[in-house]
């Protein structure tokens, strides 16, 4: 086996997940969640430099099976690893952060988090958060400047929207996959794409769309993507507030089943909310290559599969 090759794809995997992670940054930014951005921001950094030493120490090169299954496995727990850490920054320790993350990118759906707020979101224990790395961190810089008499408030939140929503697009992306969403990304992977996509693909189907695995793998993504658009706009039409409708259809077509809110989709009393959880659900558990089908060529695709499994 050629470590160097999949040294290079797994250097390219965390570089991707620096670059996404930027994005849950963003939600605690809106939030005022100066704890939360600063958990990504640091994950982010150390993702994207240990994708770039990675792929330095890497070798370009024609991928063999061998070479696709170690970096898909690989890959993956890296992913796992470097998405636990927003987790332990905040106040989690090492292994609750882990297995938060494992669920999360397995799609999984089993959470260690149980304290919740006065509007039901889930919460990290305010001990715990306090008294966490970042917490830490700002209640440093922010000493430093005042005696340098630079004025930087803090604005230490008690909640915690970013880390939710992160536990949600840990799901959207594991859904599919993050080394699909590799091969999507990157055309140049060509016969590495290939077996990257045949590793990565579960089950005994392991048909593609078009003759590259790329093109099938930006097919899938798409479709994807747009099914969890539609459910975001008709979850929100339902009554559920925007953010909650996100990171609901995050979960939904992944079928891992994060909610922000505690007592999940009791929490809406909402029989059409749950009747379009229910009917996503079924969607995610379908095959997306049907998906695809019956929205081009076949309207009547659904009906004439005797296995509607992905």
């Amino acid at each position: 086996m050629k470590l160097g090759i999949v040294f290079d794809i797994i250097g390219t995997v965390l570089k991707i997940m620096g670059l996404l992670l930027l994005v849950p940054g963003l939600v605690s930014a809106y939030y005022h969640e100066t704890s939360g951005i600063a958990a990504f921001a640091l994950t982010s950094l150390l993702s994207i430099i240990t994708g770039i030493i990675l792929s330095r120490l890497g070798t370009k090169g024609d991928v063999g099976g061998k070479e696709a299954f170690a970096a898909v496995s690989l890959g993956w727990l890296a992913a796992t690893f470097f998405g636990s850490l927003p987790f332990v920054f905040q106040g989690l320790g090492p292994v609750d952060a882990l297995f938060e993350s494992v669920s999360g990118f397995s799609a999984t759906g089993a959470t260690i988090l149980v304290e919740s707020n006065a509007q039901g979101y889930y919460i990290v224990n305010s001990t715990l958060a306090n008294n966490s790395i970042c917490a830490t961190l700002i209640n440093g810089v922010t000493g430093d400047m005042a005696g340098y008499n630079i004025a930087f408030q803090a604005i230490n939140s008690q909640t915690f929207y970013g880390l939710l929503f992160w536990r949600s697009f840990q799901q959207l992306i594991g859904g599919l996959g993050i080394i699909l969403m590799v091969v999507a990304i990157f055309p140049q992977l060509r016969v590495a794409g290939r077996q990257l996509y045949r590793a990565e693909t579960v089950g005994p189907s392991k048909e593609t769309i078009t003759p590259r695995a790329t093109a099938t793998a930006r097919i899938l993504w798409k479709v994807y993507l747009l099914l969890n658009g539609l459910q975001i706009i008709l979850l929100y039409a339902a009554g559920m507030p925007f953010y909650d409708a996100v990171c609901t259809a995050f979960s939904t077509l992944a079928t891992g089943g994060f909610s922000p809110q505690a007592a999940s989709l009791v929490a809406y009393n909402s029989p059409i909310i749950e009747a379009i959880v229910a009917v996503f659900i079924v969607l995610g558990m379908s095959s997306f290559t049907l998906h695809y089908k019956a929205l081009t060529s076949d309207r009547l695709a659904w009906f004439k599969t005797k296995n509607s499994g992905s």
